[in-house]
Parts: C-alpha cells; sequence; structure tokens
C-alpha cells in the first residue's frame, strides 16, 4: 500500500512535504494498544469509539474504545471480519460483516456502549460482495461493493431501513479488467462512492455521487488509486489516495474533481467534521528513530493540509475518525496494533 519513492517525490515540483519534520507539526495525544487486526475505526462522541475488524482466530470482533482504552470486545462467531463500522450519532454504531461462507451481507447493531447487540442477515445477488458503509441515522445506511459476475465488473450501491436491503448496479465505463469500490460517504440523502478501475497496468479513479435512491452520476478522477472519502456537505467530499508519484487529496464538487493536492505520502483514509478533516498514512521516521516509519495524522481544513502530527508509536496509520476538533486513528506498531487519539 505505502510505496517509498522519495527520492524522486522530492524532486517533483508542486508537492506538498507533509513530512515528519514540518515546522507545522503539532502534538497532543494518547496511544493505546489495542488487540486483533482493527481495519477501520469510528467514533459515536469525541472519547467513545469503537474499532473493527477481526481477532487472531480470524473470527469478527468489535473493540469498545473509551478515550482511546479498549473496554470491551463483541467477537461475532461464525464470521471473518467486520469491514467497515460507521456512527452516525452517540446513540450508537453499525457494521457491516464479512460472512463466513462470503455468501449475504450481515449488519451488527452496536449500542452506544460500543457493544454489538444483535446482528442481522440479508441475501444478495449473486455476485455482489458489499465492502463499505456510511450510516446518517442507525436505521439509514448506504452501503457500497461490486459485482464480479457482471461485464465489466459493476459498482453495486444498498440502501438500508433498519428492516430491508434494497439494490442497484451502477455499470462503468469502458472495459475495465477490475472495478475496485474502496469507500462510501454520507451526508442526508447524498453520498459519494470512491474507487478505480483497472485495465493492465493502467488505473482510473471514480467518483460516483449517490442521490436519494435514484440519482447516479459517475466521474472520473484523473490516474489516481482512490482508498477513502469523506464529506464536509451534501455537496462537497475529499477523497485521498495515490498516483503513480505522489499522495494525493482531491476535493469533489457534486462528485467532480475540482482541486487535487499532493503529498511525499500516499493517503489511506479522511474523515471529516464540516471543513476540519484528517488524513492518515505512513512516513519515514526522523534520522535516529528506533524504526523506519511513524505514522502520521495530518489535519486538513478547506481541502488543504494545514498540520501535521506524528505519531512515532506507530509504524503506520491506516484509519481515521473526526468527530469536531478530535480525531481518533487506529494502526500497526511493532507486535501489536495501536489507537492514537486526541479526545
Amino acid at each position: 500500500m505505502f510505496r517509498r519513492l522519495l527520492g524522486a517525490m522530492l524532486a517533483i515540483s508542486g508537492l506538498v512535504a507533509v513530512s515528519s519534520t514540518s515546522a507545522t507539526a503539532t502534538q497532543g495525544y494518547t496511544t493505546h494498544a489495542v488487540g486483533g487486526i482493527p481495519t477501520d475505526i469510528a467514533c459515536m462522541t469525541a472519547t467513545a469509539c469503537v474499532a473493527a475488524g477481526y481477532n487472531t482466530h480470524s473470527v469478527g470482533d468489535v473493540i469498545a474504545l473509551r478515550h482511546g482504552a479498549p473496554t470491551h470486545v463483541s467477537v461475532i462467531a461464525g464470521t471473518q471480519a467486520v469491514y467497515s463500522v460507521s456512527c452516525p450519532s452517540s446513540a450508537g454504531c453499525i457494521g457491516l460483516v464479512r460472512t463466513g461462507n462470503d455468501i449475504g451481507t450481515e449488519l451488527a447493531v452496536i449500542n452506544a456502549a460500543g457493544v454489538v447487540t444483535r446482528v442481522l442477515r440479508y441475501s444478495t445477488p449473486a455476485g455482489t460482495n458489499l465492502g463499505h458503509l456510511s450510516c446518517v441515522a442507525l436505521t439509514r445506511c448506504v452501503l457500497a461493493g461490486g459485482n464480479l459476475f457482471s461485464t465489466p465488473p459493476s459498482i453495486e450501491v444498498a440502501w438500508w431501513n433498519g428492516v430491508s436491503l434494497s439494490f442497484h448496479r451502477v455499470g462503468v465505463p469502458g472495459k475495465p479488467t477490475s472495478t475496485i469500490v474502496t469507500d462510501v460517504a454520507c451526508i442526508a440523502t447524498t453520498c459519494d462512492v470512491v474507487g478505480y478501475l483497472s485495465r493492465l497496468s493502467s488505473y482510473t479513479g471514480i467518483s460516483l455521487q449517490v442521490t436519494g435512491t435514484t440519482g447516479f452520476h459517475l466521474h472520473t478522477v484523473g490516474h489516481d488509486l482512490l482508498y477513502a472519502d469523506a464529506c464536509a456537505s451534501a455537496v462537497r467530499c475529499y477523497a485521498v489516495g495515490y498516483t503513480a508519484t505522489s499522495g494525493v487529496l482531491v476535493t469533489l464538487v457534486n462528485g467532480s474533481a475540482t482541486t487535487t493536492k499532493t503529498s511525499l505520502t500516499d493517503l489511506s483514509d479522511i474523515s471529516c467534521a464540516g471543513s476540519l478533516c484528517s488524513t492518515v498514512a505512513q512516513t519515514p521516521a526522523v534520522p535516529a528513530s528506533p524504526g523506519k516509519y511513524w505514522g502520521v495524522v495530518y489535519t486538513v481544513v478547506n481541502g488543504s493540509f494545514a498540520a501535521t502530527t506524528d505519531v512515532p508509536q506507530a509504524t503506520s496509520l491506516g484509519q481515521v475518525a473526526q468527530v469536531g476538533a478530535s480525531w481518533a486513528a487506529v494502526g500497526s506498531a511493532p507486535g501489536t496494533f495501536v489507537v492514537a487519539t486526541t479526545g
């Protein structure tokens, strides 16, 4: 995921050197070790979050966090992982579960204490795999993924109303060999789905704006591999990822790319609270540090890099959640995983 072409990157004009030596670097966070392999994080409040993924037995789990410290682990028997988690309010969260046999879709209902209270199971169209969700209420979520049986591979969007799932398939341009959906972000009745198309060694970023259940507008976003997105408003979202030469932060207005900022590091996730966002990555450690790489959180304001927080306790940070002015991020560390949080 993280390519280290630093010598070439430094020679490219226009790159933003948001590195560990930035003069705007700020600190003020705590870190806690967490068990298992967390692959996503979401927060109900500035101090109450959940990390989701799977345990050392490859069974899906959800870890409740208070000020970043684990307080409870919910193991979801018969599953392989929790793909994605979304917390639309302080009342709880919804997790998208990878089933034990990779057939169908399961949703985990998580209460305000970060504990899984029930799991709901649904059938899905043949070939469909939903790997990402974003919820605007505890009974109102949009899920996104792909369909491997369609030619070319298509985008699959689903709506959950607390009771049932409904689906819509969106075709893609050209004849890509694969369609990779990497994230979905929603505000009110508008969502943006991001990912990329691949054909041989060529990649094209995609942004699908979804309005309600009937509006679908697919846009291409250069030769960018987009990993994640987050929305500041119903019309403005931000996507992150990388190109062949740099990390990218793309501003999307009504699904179309308007501006792109570049960084020396591949950006793996982004979360926003209005115009204030955080994006995470892995960055080279300063000389004489014990490890080669650190985790890093970049503060983004109105689509531009504003500050840098290095997290030497992590070797990389993969996911982040923003609530107001606070953030929580999860990533790897030597021999374990860690959560870093300002809340």
